[in-house]
């Protein structure tokens, strides 16, 4: 058997390549909560620049005041944009938690209708398990019900 030296250093430096790019990734990943501002801020001023360039030549404002006013409309739509997703996520979790108490109602009837009118007596259940079955699901549905409210209460202040 040939033992081949150089093929030997390739894998070992792509080993050691791989290696260092998975931790750099891992630092990456774990730094990204500290320079994800910059990086935003540095990317809307890519998007903007266009913009105060058009801005300098069509009025012949200097760069200083043509950036403030273009600042001041993407401040305006960013926080605009915002404000109509905080208002929207909590109109649409008001909805969802109204149609979700109505559902388990119906669920809630549905059981209770389904328990009442199926014959027990054809399985040979006795009394007392059933009305353990029917007490629990009676007491599960009665905290779904009530977890519902308690969420929906939450919502409304």
């Amino acid at each position: 058997m040939i033992f081949d030296i150089s093929y030997w250093t390739k894998v070992g430096k792509n080993i050691i390549y791989v290696v260092f790019i998975l931790i750099g990734l891992y630092i990456g990943l774990k730094l990204s909560i500290f320079y994800m501002p910059f990086l935003v801020a540095f990317i809307i001023s890519l998007i903007v620049e266009p913009a105060i360039r058009f801005i300098m030549k069509k009025t012949k404002l200097t760069r200083r005041t043509s950036s403030i006013l273009i600042f001041l409309i993407v401040s305006i739509i960013i926080i605009g944009s915002l404000t109509w997703l905080i208002i929207t996520i909590f109109s649409e979790a008001s909805t969802l938690l109204q149609k979700l108490n109505n559902y388990f109602d119906i669920a809630y009837l549905e059981i209770q209708k389904l328990i009442t009118s199926y014959n027990f007596d054809k399985i040979h259940i006795s009394n007392e398990v059933l009305s353990v079955i029917q007490n629990s699901t009676d007491d599960i549905l009665q905290t779904i019900s009530n977890y519902n409210v308690n969420c929906k209460a939450i919502f409304r202040t």
